[in-house]
């Protein structure tokens, strides 16, 4: 197996694997993915089973992260709107 970087590359940047003459490509995305899962099993020790646990919570936690972060953008925008009503109404 080899690793090379991709030629002409678009904004999501690809990378080379060769596995026995067959070329694939991989997004950064996925190639993170296999670091991690390397790095938790060589490095830590985890299972394979643990490391789709792992997994399957990152995942959650990021996609809870990104609700929480809209309804945080939607407070501040409901907060602004009372703030410019309430300058309107003071200005009567």
């Amino acid at each position: 197996m080899s690793l090379a970087p991709s030629r002409g590359s678009t904004a999501k940047s690809k990378s080379h694997i060769e596995v026995s003459g067959e070329e694939r490509r991989y997004s950064d995305e996925e190639l993170l993915l296999l670091r991690r899962v390397r790095c938790l099993h060589q490095d830590l020790g985890i299972n394979l089973e643990g490391i789709e646990i792992i997994a399957r919570l990152t995942a959650r936690v990021e996609a809870l992260q990104r609700e929480l972060a809209q309804y945080q953008k939607m407070v501040g925008q409901t907060q602004e709107e009372k703030m410019r009503d309430n300058a309107l109404h003071t200005d009567e």
